[in-house]
């Protein structure tokens, strides 16, 4: 049994479709866990993970030779599983109700060693690299499946005749790679098109009044109508509110700007720290500003959400916006001369070309740029002409 078949065991053991057979060795090994102390394993995963699995082991008073040899070896295999011991450390804090900050602390430390991979950490602290995966059932969720559609899309799929959970809907995060994308459609419908380099965090299940996710980075939402149970999104600056609509929302931590953009509907955006909101019209963006300031423009929409066509499209965008999303693309590193001027650049890059080829549009501008090579990191130097 190697460490991919060791996490198949667990996850399975909470999706609660092992075996018997199956189901005492994952008992036992926890109860082994307690009582050796395995390296590597946190001390909260030892004492507080799975209180009703516990409680189980009471009615296994014996074990043969061959269970004791088979549990010891999971402890052992156990203690150089470092990511997944960080992720039932994050189950524990989910079920124990922990606060959220600690959650998400423990969930980072899961996804700053994927880098380069679409991640998706599932509410029970179970890690699915997306970018590994077939077409199919990937896991089993109370009372969702996440399936895998297609290349680059995943669903919730509510299970036929199950019972939703009643109580505090858990979080899950979906994390995309500098140069990835992917589409996630949540139980109630709603399509979400995540850009590079960002995360969302949504609930299995929309319990309450509210349907509620959290974005940071880059978002293209298709809500799903439901009158009766509005949709918002959450960044660090604002909370959009929906019933049903398509928009697309700029939240990267490194952007002095969250914008919010409206291609068909209507929504509502308020600003976290003075309260104050506006109501969107297709073809109006929002930005507010890092003092917390809101505006509301006219804009091409399109220009917006040119990413998920696969391209940049500049309009007067000056070049520090210009590197920054080309850094989230192409893995790179910018160095601007502070001397460069404040030249608008307007054109369209596609995607699918390499770093030195989207680069020639500072050709036909005021700048000049050259390629190095870094500490291993591919660094572009932009000077003025």
């Amino acid at each position: 049994m190697d460490k991919e078949e060791i996490k198949v065991l667990i996850a399975k053991y909470h999706a609660k479709q092992c075996s018997a057979e199956e189901a005492r060795l994952v008992e036992q090994w926890y109860d082994d866990l307690m009582k050796s102390q395995v390296a590597d394993i946190p001390e909260d995963f030892v004492e507080n993970d799975l209180a009703t699995v516990l409680g189980r082991l009471e009615h296994h008073d014996g074990k043969d030779k061959h269970q004791r040899s088979a549990t010891r070896w999971l402890a052992v295999a156990a203690s150089i599983l470092v990511v997944l011991s960080v992720a039932f450390a994050t189950y524990t804090a989910i079920q124990k109700d922990i606060p959220q900050q600690q959650v998400a602390t423990r969930m980072n430390k899961v996804l700053n060693k994927e880098k380069g991979k679409s991640i998706l950490l599932l509410e029970n602290g179970f890690r699915i690299d997306l970018d590994q995966l077939a077409t199919g059932e990937i896991a089993n969720i109370g009372s969702v499946s996440f399936v895998k559609v297609r290349t680059g899309t995943i669903a919730l799929v509510e299970k036929p005749g199950a019972n939703k959970r009643s109580g505090t809907a858990r979080q899950n995060l979906l994390s995309t790679p500098i140069g990835g994308q992917i589409e996630v459609i949540l139980s109630d419908g709603t399509k979400v098109f995540m850009n590079a380099a960002s995360e969302l965090r949504f609930p299995t299940s929309f319990l309450g009044p509210n349907r509620i996710v959290e974005l940071s980075g880059e978002g293209y939402f298709e809500v799903a109508q439901n009158k009766l149970k509005p949709f918002k999104v959450k960044t660090n600056t604002q909370e959009v509110e929906v019933l049903g609509t398509h928009f697309n929302i700029n939240s990267y931590a490194d952007e002095p700007t969250t914008k919010t953009t409206l291609i068909e509907g209507s929504v509502s955006v308020s600003v976290n720290q003075s309260k104050k909101a506006a109501i969107l019209k297709p073809g109006q963006q929002s930005v507010i500003s890092s003092n917390h300031v809101l505006a509301v423009t006219n804009v091409d929409a399109e220009a917006a959400i040119a990413w998920r066509l696969g391209l940049f499209q500049f309009q007067g965008a000056d070049i520090r916006f210009v590197a920054r999303q080309l850094a989230r693309w192409y893995d790179v590193k910018f160095e601007i001369d502070g001397n460069v001027p404040a030249t608008e650049l307007w054109g369209e890059v596609h995607r699918n070309d390499n770093v030195e080829k989207a680069l020639e549009i500072l050709d036909f501008f005021e700048f000049k740029y050259s390629v190095a090579e870094i500490n291993g990191v591919k660094t572009i130097n932009i000077k003025a002409k």
